[in-house]
């Protein structure tokens, strides 16, 4: 009995892994670039993009949220493919 399959499925999941890691960077740049905009030292635009300050927070909670979404990506795109291990008799 001859088998075709591939069991070892680290050679595509590298790609993926690869891929996945391109698609955190992105998410990274876009980041940094929300912040770099809503920064009044970087951008010379108005703090968090508006005129008056005090209760009105702008895009501050925007930013916050893609900060905190890019830290979750790093945590997603830890490689899946240095966990590959043979099973079932090979």
């Amino acid at each position: 009995m001859m088998s075709g399959g591939n069991f070892h499925g680290e050679y595509p999941s590298k790609v993926f892994d690869y891929m996945c890691i391109a698609m955190n960077e992105i998410g990274s740049i876009s980041d940094r670039r929300i912040e770099r905009l809503i920064n009044p030292i970087l951008s010379n635009l108005p703090a968090f993009l508006v005129k008056s300050k005090g209760i009105n927070s702008g895009f501050m909670i925007p930013q916050v949220t893609a900060a905190a979404l890019a830290s979750e990506n790093k945590t997603l795109s830890h490689p899946a493919s240095i966990d590959t291990i043979t099973t079932s008799a090979n």
